[in-house]
């Protein structure tokens, strides 16, 4: 919800980091990205570290 919101404010084109610790989120930023049209640009795991990187649609 934090992120979705943060996302509302920025123009599309732009891109966000994100840095997660919960491993759900490796199915529910690539979801959150297909279902709301914008594009998973990158993302990497480091031990308990999940990091993504989104391009506003």
């Amino acid at each position: 919800m934090v992120v979705r919101n943060k996302m509302m404010d920025m123009a599309s084109g732009q891109v966000i980091k994100v840095v997660a610790t919960d491993p759900s989120t490796s199915w529910d930023f690539p979801n959150f990205c297909r279902f709301l049209h914008h594009e998973l640009v990158h993302q990497s795991q480091d031990d308990s570290t999940y990091t993504y990187w989104i391009k506003k649609g």
